[in-house]
């Protein structure tokens, strides 16, 4: 049997497995710092809707001076 009739055979369509959609969540963060701005980043950037809350009024950077690498 030649190799386009066992292709025309098969359907495509139906081999597909089916993916679940996945849920969009409303997030809140609280805190505008490192990890609080990397996680609403990621959580946005995977589809769900992130709104950040910060207490300060004032963004500046951020300091770390007891850093102790091993």
């Amino acid at each position: 049997m030649p190799c386009s009739k066992i292709y025309s055979s098969l359907h495509i369509e139906t081999m597909k497995p089916e993916i679940p959609q996945r849920p969009v969540f409303s997030i809140l963060v609280i805190g505008c710092g490192l990890s609080g701005l990397a996680s609403a980043l990621a959580l946005s950037q995977a589809g769900h809707h992130v709104t950040v809350f910060e207490r300060s009024t004032v963004l500046q950077e951020v300091r770390i001076t007891n850093l102790s690498m091993p």
